[in-house]
């Protein structure tokens, strides 16, 4: 049978068969019944995943039906596109734990990657192309040696073991960021990092594959270049070595007149000490790097100059700066730093402001070191708040889901939702927060406790956001 949903005509089927492939809008249907018997028999599709209550869906609808129409109909297209309604499909959405729409998962060999980039037909295609090429490619020995020149970073693989050879792809597909070879298989197995950033080739031989886990946080730590070029598509490599706390940040303009000396001198000072810290380069050119201007108080004036950061400090204090950017600069901040000597700052935080007038007129309640504890312990209503900072990126992702929740449940008489800036929190007794943006429930049987407030810890969607009053509520009957 056919059903129309938000402007889509999608059939709707109990299997998966050539018939069900025809839609007006190009885009096939997943369904519980017919997911199975799609992911067997398909080795690439794109999903989006979508509710019909969501703007953000309606939204993308005419962005998706155009990538669907493209490649549903190219018979050169190695992935199929296909739209999930989760609301009716509660396999699809408890199994995927899906928690925010739309969600576009590309799925290939039973493994999912999700689409993290602005919605837009290019960057949908430019990420289906990516995956659809093969993660590793069968190189010959004789070819060994031209795939390492043609790369700043290769990784190589020689395999004994089928399963071993099967684990390096699936990595190879969920990393990316480089080339990954598979020789001939050998009567052992090893893999070979070869990498020749900033003009210092080096080789990294891993030999002993009998811990997976082990062997994938050497490879992500043999990948990595001295010095990072930080932007969107950089920021989980940065990051993505949990034990590595400590950043070494240089703020600059990559254009100006002596941009390739500090680079230089930046990068010595990364070789010398980049088993102990992450160096990193922030070009103020990039609107990505700009996000992060206002938490280091960094103005056009300062530049060039150098940070170290340990984001896993619980000192408050835990920011150091120089603007000596020599080699031997950076390198004493590093060690000052490393030895608490270091003059050292906490991050930029807001002062307390004034409470306005309209406070509580408003759908997300405007709460400050004033009317925080009157407001939150009243006793007359569950309270969620999101303890924010304005020069926050992640806050300013925020914003605009925690509006859109607070439009729904603006005039329901138990439950409001309500906003408190950083600055506000150290004047308020009691109160503890290390990050922002951090999302505290108060039921209303908090009662002057900040112990009784719950920590919000799941995915930062309105999907997510509402499925955590549901649980928060349901045991108190407070909506």
């Amino acid at each position: 049978y056919q059903r129309r949903v938000r402007g889509e005509l999608l059939l709707v089927g109990s299997g998966w068969s050539v018939k069900a492939r025809e839609t007006v809008n190009g885009s096939y249907v997943l369904t519980d019944d017919n997911i199975n018997q799609v992911l067997a028999e398909e080795p690439r599709v794109i999903i989006f995943a979508y509710t019909t209550w969501c703007g953000h869906c309606q939204a993308a609808f005419p962005i998706w039906t155009e990538v669907a129409s493209t490649l549903n109909t190219d018979p050169a297209s190695k992935t199929k596109v296909f739209s999930a309604d989760i609301e009716s499909n509660k396999k699809i959405h408890n199994e995927w734990d899906t928690t925010s729409f739309p969600t576009i998962y590309y799925v290939r060999k039973g493994e999912r990657k999700q689409f993290s980039e602005t919605r837009t037909v290019d960057n949908l295609l430019k990420f289906i192309e990516l995956n659809e090429q093969d993660p590793v490619l069968e190189i010959g020995d004789d070819d060994l040696e031209d795939a390492v020149a043609s790369s700043d970073l290769a990784i190589v693989g020689e395999f004994a073991d089928d399963a071993i050879a099967q684990w390096f792809e699936s990595l190879a597909w969920n990393l990316g960021y480089s080339s990954y070879y598979r020789l001939p298989y050998t009567t052992t197995s090893q893999i070979t990092v070869y990498s020749q950033y900033e003009g210092m080739p080096r080789r990294r031989v891993i030999s002993d594959l009998s811990d997976t886990a082990r062997a994938e946080a050497l490879i992500k730590q043999f990948r990595r270049p001295y010095v990072i070029s930080f932007s969107r598509e950089a920021h989980r490599m940065t990051f993505e070595i949990k034990e590595r706390s400590v950043s070494v940040l240089l703020f600059h303009d990559r254009d100006g007149e002596t941009s390739a000396e500090r680079l230089d001198d930046f990068g010595k000072a990364a070789r010398a000490y980049h088993e102990k810290a992450t160096f990193v380069e922030m070009d103020m050119a990039n609107s990505y790097v700009k996000m992060f201007t206002n938490y280091f108080s960094v103005k056009a004036s300062d530049l060039p100059i150098v940070f170290v950061i340990d984001t896993a400090s619980k000192q408050k204090d835990n920011i150091a700066k120089t603007k000596d950017i020599s080699e031997s600069g950076i390198a004493q901040l590093i060690e000052d730093f490393r030895a608490d000597t270091a003059e050292t700052s906490a991050p930029q935080k807001e002062a307390g402001d004034e409470l306005p007038a309209d406070w509580e007129a408003r759908p997300v309640v405007y709460l400050t070191k004033d009317n925080f504890a009157t407001y939150v312990f009243s006793g007359e209503r569950a309270v969620l708040v999101m303890v924010h900072r304005e020069s926050c990126p992640h806050c300013k992702s925020l914003r605009p889901i925690w509006e859109e929740l607070a439009e729904k449940y603006k005039d329901h008489p138990s439950l409001k939702i309500a906003e408190l800036k950083s600055g506000n929190v150290a004047q308020i007794k009691g109160l503890e927060v290390t990050r922002v943006p951090t999302i505290l429930f108060y039921p209303m049987d908090a009662t002057g406790k900040h112990d009784a407030a719950v920590e919000f810890e799941g995915s930062r969607t309105l999907a997510g956001l509402e499925e955590f009053i549901v649980q928060q509520t349901a045991s108190r009957d407070e909506l």
